[in-house]
């Protein structure tokens, strides 16, 4: 329970760059949803958190992002805080269907606070 615990914070409730080679934090940010990881430099689409090539605001503007975005490259913090929560909520689905089901569910008793504060909706 403890290993999947770290897992779900490591790479779930931290956001992370999605170039496997990198993997960097991806911080805070606001405005802007056409990212450029710190460390490697690719950029990142804000509304799926995928690599999208040395300029994530191509794909943005030509609506090539997996969510749809209405092609905005700009939104307000409320916004950007929706689409952290769907996107960790997903890993976080797609996480615990590799758990054995006991396992799964003691994770979620026992750190449902901290999955809240961490953004995920359990």
């Amino acid at each position: 329970v403890e290993k999947a615990r770290n897992h779900i914070v490591d790479n779930i409730l931290t956001i992370r760059c999605p170039n496997d080679r990198c993997g960097a934090a991806i911080l805070d940010f606001t405005g802007c949803l056409a990212l450029k990881c710190a460390r490697c430099k690719i950029g990142i689409c804000a509304n799926c958190f995928e690599h999208c090539g040395t300029d994530a605001h191509v794909q943005i503007k030509n609506g090539a992002c997996k969510i749809d975005s209405n092609k905005q490259l700009f939104a307000n913090d409320e916004y950007i805080k929706n689409v952290q929560m769907l996107y960790k909520t997903r890993k976080l689905n797609e996480y615990m269907k590799t758990l054995a089901p006991s396992v799964a569910t003691k994770v979620i008793e026992k750190y449902q606070g901290e999955l809240r504060e961490g953004g995920v909706n359990v």
